[in-house]
C-alpha cells in the first residue's frame, strides 16, 4: 500500500453508553488516549453517557478538523 505525504494525527475516541447503575469514567480509552497525546497525535473524546446530542458530534468532527474550526489541547 502506497503511502500518503500527509499523515493523519487525528484520533475520535467513542464511548458507549451501556446499561449501569453506576457512573464510570472511561478508563481505558484515557489509558490509551494519554501516551497518544505526549506523541503529537489531536485527541477527540466523545462520551455518550454525558455528551449532549453525541451522534452530531460524531458526524461534525471529522468536517471540524479538516475546517480547522475544532481546536484540540
Amino acid at each position: 500500500m502506497p503511502k500518503s505525504s500527509v499523515s493523519s494525527r487525528k484520533i475520535v475516541f467513542f464511548f458507549p453508553s451501556f446499561a449501569s447503575s453506576e457512573a464510570t469514567a472511561p478508563l481505558g480509552i484515557l489509558a490509551v488516549a494519554t501516551p497518544l497525546i505526549r506523541a503529537g497525535f489531536d485527541i477527540v473524546l466523545i462520551d455518550s453517557t454525558i455528551t449532549p446530542d453525541y451522534k452530531k458530534r460524531v458526524l461534525v468532527t471529522p468536517s471540524a478538523w479538516a475546517s480547522r474550526s475544532l481546536l484540540v489541547p
